[in-house]
């Protein structure tokens, strides 16, 4: 695969990239029946009752059948983010796990986990946005992956890995 040998600065070229970095990566995900779709600029994720002015993007979206993304049906979630010098924002990442948390609490109550990832031209890490055994005090907890540089083969593979299976 030809990831970027630098770290992009603007997140429009990482979005403009993303997909076609990982096209060959999202070819073997959809063949196992896990469809990648590009849902930046297009606001469809909100509660169930909210504020449809308040809809949310997440730059994309795994889902278990191809189309328009169907809350009851999404695998993953992915946004791809401006690089930082020391990492992703914990303002990148709140933002991603909202997604996660969103979709677990109001369209898949019953499923336990919600993978989800960052990229940012070169760097990328993969998470795991989990419900807690103890819901009061803390309704979910995040796992994390080191963040992997791209740049380097086994993290490359690490990253596929992540976009092509989620067991």
């Amino acid at each position: 695969h030809a990831f970027f040998t630098q770290t992009c600065v603007k997140e429009d070229a990482v979005q403009a990239a993303w997909k076609p970095t990982f096209s060959r990566v999202l070819d073997a995900a959809q063949q196992r029946g896990m469809f990648w779709m590009d849902t930046h600029n297009k606001p469809w994720l909100n509660q169930p009752a909210g504020d449809d002015q308040n809809k949310k993007a997440p730059d994309a979206v795994a889902s278990a059948r191809d189309g328009f993304p169907i809350h009851e049906l999404v695998i993953a979630f992915h946004d791809n983010k401006a690089s930082a010098p020391s990492g992703f924002s914990r303002d990148d990442q709140g933002k991603l796990f909202a997604y996660c948390v969103l979709v677990l609490e109001y369209y898949q109550r019953t499923r336990p986990f919600m993978p989800c990832s960052l990229f940012d031209g070169k760097y990328a890490q993969c998470f795991r946005v989990t419900r807690s055994r103890h819901p009061l005090q803390h309704p979910f907890y995040v796992d994390r992956s080191p963040v992997l540089d791209l740049s380097k083969p086994q993290d490359a593979q690490l990253y596929a890995a992540f976009l092509m299976d989620f067991d």
